[in-house]
């Protein structure tokens, strides 16, 4: 049993590469604007009140796709290998109380599924509320816009296809929606290269049913990525649940830091 099942953050915050700068192609048309546009492009977006949504796409081929919503302390993870097959969903409630993982692997060549509902140490349940309570864009962002970090980017124009406009710096794109004025997408770039795509957005509770997205049978983004076709419903009322009580473990605080 892995303590990182227990605790929230630090499978979430993970220090981001850089890399070389990058401008566009010979034909795109660039502008240098200050910081000041992309800083408020994502005030836009986190300061807004709803279920934040990140899927994280990794150069390996890996995809990490994220909801959490800070009024309830409810949060999904779902994490798919390179071949797109579900690896683990993590459904957290009541502020990281409880964490609830279906997860399948194989083992010899044959597919096991298991559900496990984890009860974290005693001590450790206030530094997870208060670690649910930030936001988990911000965590994935930080580097750039939290930290209030200025700096010129290269704009370029909108893209009539997406209407997005993208703005370019020493490792990053970023860009804007021109409709709504919020940041859509951020790309890590090394050596010109895109190693992790960042989509976020903001998910209102008036337009959207929370409660559905925090169900173990909630959806999956990628199609056929249960082992032998099984649907996930079905799936899941097969499973009996495995308790991992750790609430009498020891846990060394971090001073909220995951």
């Amino acid at each position: 049993m892995k303590m990182s099942k227990c605790i929230i953050g630090t499978m979430l915050i993970g220090s981001l590469s850089v890399g070389s700068f990058v401008l566009g192609n010979a034909t795109e048309k660039l502008t240098t604007v200050d910081g000041k546009e992309v800083i408020q492009a994502y005030n836009n977006l986190v300061n807004q009140n709803g279920v934040e949504h990140l899927i994280l796409t990794d150069i390996n081929g890996t995809t990490m796709d994220i909801y959490r919503n800070r009024s309830n302390g409810s949060e999904r993870v779902d994490f798919f290998d390179e071949d797109g097959m579900l690896v683990d969903r993590t459904i957290t409630t009541d502020y990281g109380a409880t964490f609830l993982t279906l997860a399948q692997y194989q083992t010899n060549g044959e597919w096991q599924i298991e559900l496990l509902k984890t009860l974290p140490p005693e001590n450790a349940l206030g530094e997870n509320k208060e670690l649910m309570q930030k936001s988990m864009i911000d965590g994935y962002f930080q580097e750039e816009f939290v930290d209030g970090v200025y700096r010129d980017w290269k704009k370029s124009e909108i893209d009539t296809k997406t209407n997005l406009i993208k703005y370019s710096d020493e490792s990053n794109n970023i860009y804007i929606d021109s409709n709504t004025g919020e940041v859509a997408k951020r790309e890590i770039l090394v050596d010109g290269e895109v190693i992790k795509t960042f989509n976020v957005e903001i998910l209102s509770v008036d337009k959207v049913r929370p409660e559905a997205m925090f169900q173990m049978d909630a959806p999956l983004i990628k199609p056929n990525s249960i082992a032998n076709n099984k649907k996930l419903r079905t799936l899941i009322n097969e499973l009996e649940v495995t308790t991992d009580d750790c609430s009498n473990v020891e846990y060394a605080p971090t001073d909220g830091k995951g």
